[in-house]
């Protein structure tokens, strides 16, 4: 399915739209450098745990000095001198959020029972951001599952026998959304209006 990133309302890059006069900005030359790391970072983080650490530092706290030609006040940037890569980009937004799920879902793996709600609920919250900013009805058709088992008194909904197959999925619907994010930005070198999601065969048991 082709999904449009959606700009948030505080980004600082143009919103995307269909018309080339609309067209969407460039990343901004002082952004590829890092934007390459975070791009090769992600990339290894599927297979290297240092990678993924790596990446948690650079998108975590993702400030970059605003533009140098322009004294920036607390009124223009909220308060703060800086503006966040994943606030001024979808596309590395998209990366943050995928990057807090795979990382919740590792550590889902190897938490004790009682810990397994707290980390569904950061994948609840982090698939519905998700859906926000790339448009998929499986995020939200998930999410919404996530909730109701969460809303139930039990842990049982959540136990490990009854979800493992759910994690699994989560897992390769988390790499394969993040292989095509990176293949449609060319690795973070140029922007991506629409991506196209397949899930034929990461469709989870829900």
């Amino acid at each position: 399915m082709a999904a449009s990133l959606s700009p948030s309302r505080s980004a600082c890059s143009t919103p995307f739209h269909a018309s080339p006069v609309n067209a969407v900005e460039d990343f901004r030359e002082s952004d590829r450098p890092l934007l390459s790391l975070i791009a090769l970072c992600a990339a290894q983080s599927t297979i290297a745990r240092s990678a993924e650490v790596v990446l948690d530092a650079l998108l975590t706290p993702i400030t970059t000095p605003s533009s140098p030609s322009v004294s920036p006040t607390p009124a223009a940037n909220g308060g703060n001198g800086a503006d966040r890569l994943s606030d001024r980009y979808p596309e590395v937004r998209v990366l943050l959020h995928l990057h807090h799920l795979r990382c919740a879902l590792r550590d889902l793996q190897e938490c004790p029972p009682h810990a397994r709600r707290t980390f569904f609920s950061l994948i609840q919250e982090h698939l519905t951001a998700l859906a926000a900013v790339l448009p998929e009805p499986l995020f939200t058709a998930i999410a919404s599952v996530l909730q109701r088992f969460l809303a139930m008194n039990t842990d049982e909904a959540l136990a490990k026998d009854r979800c493992h197959v759910l994690e699994v999925q989560l897992m390769h619907i988390v790499e394969a959304t993040q292989t095509e994010l990176l293949r449609a930005t060319e690795r973070l070198r140029v922007r991506a209006g629409v991506v196209t999601l397949s899930f034929h065969h990461d469709i989870p048991y829900l």
